[in-house]
């Protein structure tokens, strides 16, 4: 799940790639269960912080469990879900 950019939230929530701020806070009101964080492996095309004009390319936002597992917490296939 590494990426470029690694946050730990005050609770101990771990936030890694380019992840959209509005999923974050998402999370952070309503933590999932078992959940350990979220993560965006790799840098895709068009997500926040790797814009680049009107290129995107779809992604999904990952959701890590404290039992190492990962769910798909949010799947991003427009640029405008990001926001």
């Amino acid at each position: 799940m590494q990426s470029c950019h690694t946050s730990v939230s005050a609770d101990g929530y771990v936030f890694e790639g380019h992840i959209p701020a509005k999923l974050i806070r998402q999370f952070l009101r309503n933590p999932p269960a078992g959940a350990r964080g979220l993560a965006v492996p790799a840098m895709p095309l068009g997500s926040p912080g790797m814009e680049v004009g009107d290129r995107f390319t779809p992604y999904k936002v990952l959701q890590l469990n404290r039992d190492g597992s990962t769910s798909v917490y949010a799947n991003i296939d427009h640029f405008e879900q990001q926001h």
